[in-house]
């Protein structure tokens, strides 16, 4: 099998035993509240897109007038 050109963002998940929805990035498990709730599933789209997506470096916020500003780049930084 080929690898994968564009690897897939960490899953959405439960955790049988809290009923937590959590999601499994680089060996560690961030829980993000009760499974299937829309606050874990914006919790879930929020984790994706600042620690998997493209995180920015912390010392450098995004200049929103930027004119190469990515999406991604203002997500993360409506987030903060």
């Amino acid at each position: 099998m080929a690898p994968k050109s564009h690897p897939e963002p960490p899953s959405y998940r439960l955790h049988k035993g809290t009923g937590q929805a959590m999601v499994q990035y680089k060996g560690r498990r961030f829980y993000l509240g009760k499974y299937g709730t829309p606050e874990s599933r914006e919790r879930y789209q929020r984790f994706v897109a600042e620690t998997w997506v493209r995180p920015l470096p912390p010392s450098t916020p995004a200049d929103p007038n930027r004119a190469d500003l990515l999406v991604i780049e203002l997500v993360a930084a409506y987030w903060r």
